[in-house]
């Protein structure tokens, strides 16, 4: 019994992680959308672009250094810094440069 206890224990555990995680993936994608209209003056279907793009090409902790980038958030671009290499880093940058060019025409 003491086993099948533990089980459902971490289970639930698995599950609020696993919230946190799509929660915090549906943060990323507003936030993007609305620094893309913000800052790259797109429209509704080329930030859509960029924030499938960004989903379906970077890691989560590609797209925090992303979102610390576009936000000036200069402790959350450390953080993430601290858990990438740097060709994860080159990875980001050219995402930057590579998707407002091919969105923009969306």
């Amino acid at each position: 019994m003491m086993n099948i206890s533990l089980l459902r224990q971490a289970l639930v555990v698995v599950g609020f992680v696993l919230t946190g995680v799509v929660a915090a993936q549906a943060g990323n994608r507003e936030t993007i959308m609305a620094e893309c209209a913000k800052q790259l003056q797109l429209s509704d279907s080329g930030c859509t672009c960029i924030a499938d793009r960004a989903e379906n090409e970077l890691s989560p902790v590609q797209q925090e250094l992303l979102i610390a980038g576009v936000t000036d958030n200069q402790a959350g671009r450390m953080a993430a810094i601290g858990k990438m290499s740097p060709t994860e880093m080159q990875e980001v940058a050219a995402f930057m440069q590579s998707a407002p060019q091919t969105c923009s025409a969306q």
